[in-house]
């Protein structure tokens, strides 16, 4: 028999009165607690409420498919796992259901034990896969602690020596006179010059000030000017005029998306023109980045990302999925592209 103590959330969408209450009973009797719905938009609301740790659909219901039910809580509560059970059985559909990301598929009539180890392993599988953006929310705090360690020290110290040097080799210059300078130390302070100018950029580049200083929308703006004049693209920044200060996780995972997507339209999109917009609805903040380059094949992006032949994408789910976020893609190859993040914004601070 299969036992377990952890209290853990199941949604039970079925549109059988009989099967739901024998679902209820048996989960109940085994330390779950279950939510049980008939249909499937009602489900879809009470996942983005709750936010199960499982969801038990039956594939046909009266209102919407069980398909989409599915992706629809894969969309508004990506971390439940999803088992789907059908009496309407066949490979194909075993196969699509997979494929749309559920965790497990039952035809009915199902043996219990067999559905019960299945939720077992899938709240395992959620575990799992909570401490694993924990550790990896872990590391990227420290990633961006480091950045603003490194871009003091390039900034206050490396910087603060360099321009020492340059001024001590002006002040040279100065003794000997402009016409008998050596060209040697001319060219030594142009090179320092460019140095200089280097140094800023990259101490910039790791952690601008002002997201620490104004935030999230100062910073987009000051980074899409600054990208606009080393590409040459034509960059339009549309930010919402009522926004404030956030939560400094979702202000930071905003601008590293932004960031990250930005680089992706320079280095690959071939375009002419990239905006980047933002704006909050209720409580969420959206960040879209537009571009009318090339455009990609989603699917085979995610492949090359699944093999470790590319980061990109994997980086950029992974940013907003730390912070209770997701993201969408919308490209097709000659049609541009556009990357919708999502965040929720429960914790406002004060405008500074």
């Amino acid at each position: 028999m299969i036992t377990t103590d952890r209290k853990k959330t199941i949604l039970i969408v079925e549109d059988d009165k009989h099967e739901r209450t024998v679902l209820c009973d048996i989960l109940q009797q085994k330390g779950y607690t279950p939510e049980a719905v008939s249909e499937g938009q009602s489900a879809l609301e009470l996942a983005r409420e709750q936010q199960p740790t499982v969801a038990l659909i039956d594939f046909k219901l009266e209102d919407i498919s069980g398909l989409e039910v599915l992706q629809g809580i894969q969309k508004n509560s990506p971390a439940t796992q999803c088992i789907m059970l059908t009496g309407f059985g066949s490979e194909e559909i075993a196969s699509e259901v997979v494929n749309q990301g559920a965790y497990g598929y039952l035809r009915k009539p199902f043996d219990m034990e067999q559905l019960l180890l299945l939720i077992v392993r899938a709240v395992e599988k959620q575990e799992a896969d909570d401490r694993l953006h924990s550790l990896s929310r872990r590391l990227l705090q420290v990633q961006e602690v480091e950045r603003s360690h490194l871009a003091r020290e390039l900034h206050d110290e490396i910087g603060q020596l360099l321009t020492a040097i340059k001024l001590n080799l002006q002040a040279l210059g100065g003794a000997f006179g402009p016409e008998t300078a050596p060209r040697q130390l001319e060219e030594s302070i142009r090179m320092l010059d460019q140095l200089l100018t280097q140094v800023r950029q990259l101490s910039l580049d790791l952690r601008p000030p002002l997201l620490d200083d104004l935030g999230l929308i100062a910073a987009l703006g000051w980074y899409l000017d600054q990208q606009g004049q080393r590409s040459g693209l034509q960059a339009e920044f549309i930010p919402d005029p009522s926004l404030g200060r956030m939560n400094g996780d979702i202000e930071t995972a905003c601008f590293r998306i932004a960031q990250e997507a930005v680089t992706n339209v320079v280095r690959h999109a071939q375009a002419k023109r990239v905006s980047v917009e933002v704006r909050q609805e209720n409580a969420i903040l959206h960040l879209l980045v537009r571009d009318d380059g090339v455009g990609f094949n989603h699917a085979d992006a995610r492949t090359r990302a699944s093999q470790a032949e590319s980061f990109g994408l994997m980086g950029i789910e992974e940013r907003a999925a730390d912070v209770g976020g997701r993201v969408e893609y919308h490209s097709m190859p000659g049609q541009g592209t556009e990357v919708h993040a999502y965040f929720p914004v429960p914790v406002e601070v004060d405008n500074r």
